[in-house]
């Protein structure tokens, strides 16, 4: 026992296919109480829980992505029913808009399934440790494409400030996409399209605000 001045100590160790804990408790000086725990059973139900966890999140992303998916279609089937009915008075500036409207909905369906793709790629969460600043500066540039393909302005305000926190980092930003989406949802017949994306780093806390110019109900 190299660290004598603590008073208690663990590892787990790997025997016979199974998984012990082992602590060292100090009685007194010179003299450790050693104890074996089987924890097989107890990694088991945590590798069990975490595929769970790992289902149900899978089960919550198909169907935002088959919701939105579903919104895309439906908004191209309406576009290209009235510029099938309405084609012949349509000049060609209309035209061209009609057909952009369709085109950019088809770029949004494509981004869910691209976010689908990367999803399926993962064996598991992964609640690892990561840098919360550095993920969100390193995802800005993918919200402001995204807001622009859907005809909106992206301002941010970002603080330079390390975060630390454990998590998986697909599913971070698939939930601020998710905020994101809604917000331009918000903003579809709003005559001014803004979005502001705001991230600080208080005391022990990162907060994310997004604050849209839709139309208030």
């Amino acid at each position: 026992i190299k660290a004598k001045e603590k008073e208690k100590l663990q590892s787990i160790r790997k025997e016979w296919d199974r998984s012990f804990l082992v602590s060292a408790v100090k009685i007194k000086k010179g003299e450790y109480l050693f104890i074996m725990k089987d924890i097989t059973r107890i990694e088991q139900l945590e590798r069990n829980l975490a595929e769970v966890k790992r289902f149900t999140s899978i089960g919550a992303l198909i169907s935002h992505i088959r919701h939105n998916i579903g919104n895309s279609i439906n908004a191209i089937k309406c576009s290209l029913q009235v510029f099938e009915h309405m084609y012949e008075n349509f000049s060609d500036k209309e035209r061209k808009e009609y057909l952009k409207k369709s085109l950019a909905e088809i770029k949004h369906a494509e981004s869910f399934l691209s976010t689908l793709r990367e999803f399926t790629r993962y064996e598991r969460i992964g609640y690892a440790e990561l840098n919360l600043t550095e993920l969100i500066s390193d995802n800005a540039n993918k919200f402001k494409k995204y807001c622009k393909e859907r005809n909106a302005e992206f301002r941010s305000e970002c603080e330079n400030k390390e975060f630390i926190i454990k998590g998986d980092k697909l599913l971070i930003v698939v939930a601020i996409t998710e905020i994101i989406d809604n917000a331009l949802e918000a903003m579809e017949n709003s005559p001014e399209k803004e979005l502001f994306f705001k991230y600080s780093v208080k005391d022990k806390r990162a907060v994310i605000e997004i604050t849209d110019k839709g139309l208030s109900l």
